[in-house]
């Protein structure tokens, strides 16, 4: 069985809690640790009676180990070779010790254009989806990678010190530089907030080796426009806005840009996320390279589909403490679900259930309303579902 919890061992009683360690209030991880200091209560990870737990003294408080005596057990999600079930975990592990998310990606240089144009719209390759395939299983495409990032920075704002949800895209872009900071990719030392690429002097760039990681909203105001080089070829340049509603400019391919698009077509708005080089030394601009087009709500968190975009406006609209799960949730019988609110008493997994036609998925809908029915489940959750049929 996969070890994802560690045990809140109250010292006075003996009584046993058990926790996930994600996701996780930072506000509770701070009474824990105001406690602990206090002598009241200790943490130890559930794949050992040996390994005690510590909350750093971070901004952000994460757990790490007491001691480096005792090691995690392989299914552990602690453990630095674990591999879980999900996309969003088979191509990451945690360093403990520095609190940071490692993420094993495909070659930042990739094109994707001869890969996508074997794709319609109906279906989508592996290429601009969450996990490799083939040599690149346990891999993560930069869609992974990005939709995870932007997960984890709404679940950020929603669980952190601020207990609320994004007042707008352009706040939400701001934790994802934030959250940025805790994560690295395994082939690069600096983490992606280092990457995170501002506006450079373009003469300065060397060509093909100063790589920069971009997360910014496409500007559905403006076309994609020609500009023509110094030996009168002409390039593509896509217009976007950083954190900040600065515009900035990089060069695409037209065709590629249009077949990702129509790949994910239920949203107006979209974040280009993904890495840009100088591509020729005399270019005016970065050229986006390895990227990929994440459909959003309307205040930025990545929506699957014109259903879940609807609600996730509509929860917005009232207001609502909700993010968006991208982990399996144990005691919802390993599934993730649409989203999760935050209840007073119980928290409300919510599930939009939009597609129509398709067995594989009719059987999941089945199971997640039956898990909901369990005792187990009705111990910590409330359940919601909207059932869209077109």
């Amino acid at each position: 069985m996969i070890k994802k919890s560690f045990f809140v061992i109250e010292k006075s009683n003996g009584k046993v809690t058990k926790q996930p360690y994600s996701p996780i209030k930072e506000s509770l991880l701070l009474d824990f640790k105001n406690r602990i200091e206090k002598g009241e209560l200790k943490l130890r990870c559930e794949c050992s009676d040996e390994i005690e737990l510590k909350i750093s003294n971070a901004k952000s408080p994460y757990l790490y180990n007491a001691t480096r005596q005792y090691k995690h057990s392989k299914d552990c999600c602690r453990h630095p070779e674990f591999v879980g079930s999900s996309p969003y975990e088979k191509a990451w592990s945690y360093d403990e010790e520095k609190g940071i998310h490692i993420v094993r990606i495909e070659g930042v240089y990739a094109s994707q254009l001869s890969e996508i144009k074997k794709t319609n719209s109906k279906v989508k390759s592996n290429v601009i989806y969450h996990e490799g395939t083939g040599s690149n299983k346990g891999v993560s495409t930069v869609f992974g990678l990005a939709t995870k990032i932007n997960m984890m920075a709404w679940e950020g704002v929603v669980l952190g010190n601020k207990q609320r949800i994004p007042t707008d895209k352009y706040e939400l872009a701001k934790h994802v530089y934030g959250m940025a900071s805790r994560i690295k990719l395994s082939s690069k030392r600096k983490t992606l907030n280092e990457m995170f690429y501002k506006q450079v002097n373009i003469r300065s760039v060397k060509v093909k080796k100063d790589v920069y990681f971009v997360y910014m909203y496409v500007d559905h105001n403006r076309s994609i426009e020609e500009d023509i080089l110094h030996d009168k070829t002409k390039k593509d340049i896509l217009f976007c806005k950083d954190a900040f509603g600065k515009t900035n400019r990089f060069y695409v391919e037209k065709e590629e840009f249009e077949q990702k698009k129509k790949i994910e077509p239920h949203s107006s708005e979209y974040v280009v996320a993904g890495f840009v080089h100088k591509e020729d030394l005399y270019h005016k601009c970065m050229t986006l390279y390895n990227y990929c087009l994440i459909p959003l709500s309307h205040r930025g968190l990545y929506s699957e589909s014109s259903h879940e975009k609807n609600i996730y406006d509509q929860l917005c609209k009232k207001e609502l403490k909700f993010y968006k799960p991208y982990l399996p949730i144990e005691d919802y019988g390993g599934f993730i679900p649409d989203g999760l609110i935050i209840g007073k008493r119980k928290d409300i997994i919510f599930e939009v259930f939009g597609i129509t036609g398709m067995p594989s998925y009719d059987i999941r809908k089945k199971e997640k309303i039956a898990v909901s029915k369990t005792e187990n489940f009705k111990i910590k959750f409330n359940f919601k579902y909207w059932e869209i049929n077109e």
